[in-house]
């Protein structure tokens, strides 16, 4: 993994900046489905972009998609751009995500689905 306070660039890294490969996306795309054992693998330029393909490619709409609500705000802009409800969940202090444990409960007044779509998504990887 690349320190991100700290990232190492050499020779390669500094060439690759100066002079762009036209081509490094794809090349990119084609080495990760290699590694992953897959036909095809599609790069996004940004995660939100890539969260409101998968929805979209999953058919998710008028769907509530549980959340933490300490996350990055494209997250649920993500979601509600692709035809869906964020419902957000507390975090714990410990590990700033959501857990069973901060999990909703149902009400009368918001029932949840019996089977709710989660966005785990998490800031501090």
């Amino acid at each position: 993994m690349i320190p991100r306070f700290k990232p190492f660039l050499g020779k390669e890294e500094l060439l690759a900046a100066l002079i762009p490969d036209a081509y490094a996306v794809e090349k990119f795309a084609a080495e990760f489905a290699k590694t992953f054992e897959t036909k095809y693998a599609l790069a996004f330029p940004y995660g939100r972009s890539a969260l409101w393909a998968f929805f979209k490619a999953m058919d998710i709409k008028n769907s509530e998609i549980i959340m933490p609500a300490y996350t990055c705000s494209v997250v649920a802009h993500a979601i509600v751009l692709s035809g869906n409800r964020p419902r957000f969940v507390d975090i714990t202090l410990m590990i700033l995500t959501w857990t069973w444990i901060t999990w909703p409960q149902p009400s009368t007044k918001t029932p949840m689905p019996s089977l709710p779509h989660i966005c785990s998504a998490t800031l501090w990887i």
